[in-house]
């Protein structure tokens, strides 16, 4: 057999990053089936207890949306940070959406809420939520849902994004907004508190 010759080329378009996508939803949904999820570990003493045999699509969307960086291009008439519709929200980095115990170049952490439920239409619940005081969202109009959580890493970004369906056709039903409050040092949060939002 002669030497093995391997080369590089850069290329872009669709028929490059649909697989690359497609590879990396696999990868997240294998992340979760493994028992990664919440301490970046498949080999800790309570694995089996963690493996989730299956994630929604809106969790996987909301950690691909997370896991994007913004594409910049000097000159652009696009705005340069979050969607738009060009490059929709950036390149995505699994390492900005999985954080693994032994890899210190991903993410330091990731608190997820998934609907539980039977999602993949096999025996027993899937689905996983690590943050208190979320449920089911209703159709009640004005309602609020509060959870908290502590950001222990001051060196990374935090990314927050909430996913959710609605039904097909012109006009959106379910509107969301998501408010991430800094409440500072001393954990103390008020009503004159401001809001971090970015829509």
């Amino acid at each position: 057999l002669g030497a093995s010759t391997c080369f590089f080329q850069q290329s872009s378009g669709t028929s490059f990053s649909a697989p690359n996508i497609a590879g990396a939803a696999a990868v997240i949904r294998e992340y979760f089936a493994n028992g990664f999820y919440p301490d970046g570990s498949d080999g800790n003493s309570t694995n089996n207890a963690d493996k989730v045999a299956g994630i929604s699509n809106r969790l996987l969307k909301a950690l691909m949306i997370v896991g994007a960086r913004p594409i910049t291009n000097e000159g652009s008439p696009f705005r340069q940070t979050r969607f738009n519709n060009v490059w929709g929200y950036g390149q995505f980095f699994l390492t900005r959406a999985l954080p693994l115990a032994d890899a210190p170049q991903t993410v330091p952490g990731l608190i997820v809420c998934d609907d539980p439920g039977n999602i993949d239409k096999v025996a027993g619940n899937d689905g996983v939520c690590s943050l208190s005081g979320l449920g089911t969202i209703s159709t009640t109009v004005g309602e609020t849902q509060t959870s908290d959580f502590q950001v222990l890493d001051a060196k990374t970004d935090l990314g927050v994004s909430v996913v959710w369906d609605d039904p097909s056709g012109a006009n959106l039903v379910n509107g969301l907004d998501v408010e991430v409050w800094y409440c500072g040092a001393n954990q103390t949060c008020s009503a004159t508190s401001t809001p971090d939002v970015d829509d």
